[in-house]
């Protein structure tokens, strides 16, 4: 990524923009991060290189307990459903 265009992947499905009620989930395996859950509504999904992922890593401690993490684009994973024309 040469940080040209990078997606904002906070929106969640079914909750909004609440950060605090992150139902995206990320668990540390010996082969690094995987990262489970749905997202929509990503401003520059489509053109970015890469996207900031917000993901519970800890529920014990709640909001205080989500990550962000930076995920190069394109990748297994991600699909773009559809693209929404703005003004």
């Amino acid at each position: 990524m040469n940080g040209t265009q990078i997606a904002n992947c906070t929106f969640l499905a079914g909750n909004g923009s609440d950060a605090g009620a992150a139902s995206t989930v990320a668990q540390l395996s010996d082969a690094g991060w995987t990262l489970n859950g749905t997202k929509a509504w990503i401003t520059n999904g489509p053109e970015a290189e890469g996207s900031i992922v917000f993901a519970t890593t800890d529920k014990s401690k709640k909001h205080k307990g989500i990550s962000a993490f930076i995920v190069p684009q394109p990748i297994a994973g991600i699909i773009n459903i559809y693209n929404l024309s703005l003004l």
